[in-house]
């Protein structure tokens, strides 16, 4: 492979994609959601839970889930239910923010190509198949994870200051590490290559647009999952979900070379 090319596609996508309001409304309603509403979301968490007395706050625990319970820290049961909310069942949420950004820019990258006309200018180059899908992954892929890791930093802080009278340190644990740089990478690639498929399938941004939330189900169910008691997101049932999404990834990018070779990326309009 031609790593120069690669990085010139990358570019171009990102440059694209960036004075693409389609595209920037999903990274900002994303930057939004992860600087803003959830770190202020904490904090009005923290002030209705705190003034709370424990008598009243226990008969609130004692409806979860006893897997749920027993990774709570021997704090007072204010920061247990804070704990409980703030850092076991948020979880899932983060996966949805690299998805949801990797969709819009997934989108953009054959679909958008072909609204602006660009598409066969970029066939007729000799930069090869594999060349091209790994250019357009990239220029997708790293902005989602970056955008996630550094995303996080803001409700992390938050946790930390809201948790800070009834322990230490909260965040980051093992779990939320494993987390944000392994699992969200994964899911980021899974989405990425599903919505690059569909990209490559489709004649506008918004047809590949509207396919990319379908991706975001298996995560709406992992969160109502935490919040039923029949998913427990531990250190092992994250390295295990990590580890089926970069396979699943992994999948979906030979199946995308293998069937989408120049020809039918040109026919397919």
């Amino acid at each position: 492979m031609n790593w120069s090319r690669i990085r010139s596609i990358a570019a171009h996508d990102l440059h694209s994609a960036l004075t693409s309001k389609a595209v920037l409304i999903p990274m900002i309603f994303t930057g939004i959601m992860s600087l803003v509403i959830m770190p202020v979301g904490v904090a009005f968490a923290a002030r209705s839970l705190a003034g709370q007395d424990a008598a009243q706050i226990q008969p609130l625990l004692d409806r979860f889930p006893a897997p749920l319970l027993n990774v709570l820290p021997d704090i007072a049961p204010q920061g247990k239910v804070m704990y409980l909310l703030l850092v076991q069942l948020m979880a899932p949420l983060f996966l949805m923010q690299p998805v949801m950004l990797t969709s819009a820019l997934a989108a953009d990258s054959f679909a958008g190509e072909r609204e602006r006309k660009t598409l066969d200018y970029l066939l007729s180059t000799p930069v090869t198949t594999i060349e091209l899908m790994a250019g357009k992954v990239l220029a997708a892929w790293i902005p989602a994870v970056i955008v996630a890791a550094v995303g996080s930093m803001p409700y992390i802080i938050a946790v930390d200051v809201t948790l800070h009278p009834y322990m230490g340190i909260a965040l980051p644990n093992p779990s939320w590490i494993l987390l944000l740089f392994w699992v969200a990478p994964g899911a980021a690639a899974l989405a990425l290559g599903l919505s690059v498929v569909i990209s490559a399938k489709v004649e506008s941004f918004q047809a590949a647009y509207q396919a990319g939330p379908m991706i975001l189900l298996p995560f709406i169910g992992l969160m109502m999952g935490q919040f039923t008691g029949g998913v427990f997101i531990g250190v092992t049932t994250l390295a295990s979900i990590g580890l089926g999404l970069w396979c699943a990834a992994g999948v979906v990018a030979w199946i995308a070379v293998s069937i989408f070779g120049r020809t039918q990326l040109s026919l397919a309009r």
